[in-house]
C-alpha cells in the first residue's frame, strides 16, 4: 500500500492526530465543539472538514486509514492557508466567518448523506418486504384456490361415486 501511494505521487505524509492537534488551534472553539458533536471527535474527519473549508484541492491529497497523503509541494500550501489564518483579525473577519460556515458545513452535509442513505435502504427494504408480501398472499392465494378445486373435484367425484352406487 505504501509503495502504491507514493507511485501515485504522495511522498508526503501526516497523522491526522498531528493535523489535528496543529490546526484545532486556529478554529474556534465552537467549530470544535461541533467536530465534537458532529465528528465524534474522529480525527480523520476533522482533518475533511478542514480541508473542505479551507478549499483544498482534493487531487492534492489522498486519505488513508491513520494519515493523510499529500504530493510533492502541496503541503507547504497546506501550512501557507491554515497558517494564514491564525492572523485573523477579529471574530468579524470574513475569510474567517466563511472558513467556519464551511467547516460546519461539512459536517451537516455528511449528517444529511447518512440520514439519506439510511432513509433510502429503509424504502428499498420496505419495498422489498411488501414485495415479498405480496408474492406470499399470491401464493397463499393459489394454494386456497387449487385446495377448493381439489375439495370441489372430490366432492363431485364422491357425488358420482353415491350416484353410481343407487343405480
Amino acid at each position: 500500500q505504501t509503495a502504491e501511494v507514493l507511485q501515485m505521487g504522495l511522498p508526503t505524509r501526516l497523522t491526522y492526530k498531528s493535523l489535528v492537534d496543529s490546526y484545532s488551534k486556529v478554529l474556534p472553539e465552537d467549530a470544535i465543539r461541533f467536530w465534537k458533536l458532529f465528528g465524534g471527535s474522529k480525527e480523520n474527519i476533522f482533518t475533511k472538514a478542514l480541508f473542505y473549508a479551507f478549499r483544498l484541492d482534493p487531487s492534492t491529497y489522498k486519505t488513508g486509514l491513520t494519515m493523510v497523503f499529500f504530493k510533492s509541494g502541496d503541503l507547504a500550501k497546506l501550512d501557507e492557508v491554515l497558517k494564514s489564518s491564525s492572523h485573523w483579525k477579529s471574530n468579524n473577519d470574513p475569510k474567517k466567518t466563511e472558513v467556519i460556515k464551511r467547516f460546519k458545513q461539512y459536517y451537516i452535509r455528511m449528517k444529511w448523506r447518512i440520514v439519506f442513505a439510511q432513509l433510502y435502504a429503509t424504502k428499498q427494504f420496505t419495498d422489498l418486504l411488501e414485495e415479498v408480501r405480496e408474492r406470499e398472499r399470491k401464493r397463499e392465494e393459489e394454494r386456497r384456490r387449487i385446495e377448493a378445486e381439489r375439495k370441489a373435484e372430490l366432492e363431485r367425484q364422491a357425488a358420482e361415486a353415491e350416484e353410481a352406487e343407487r343405480l
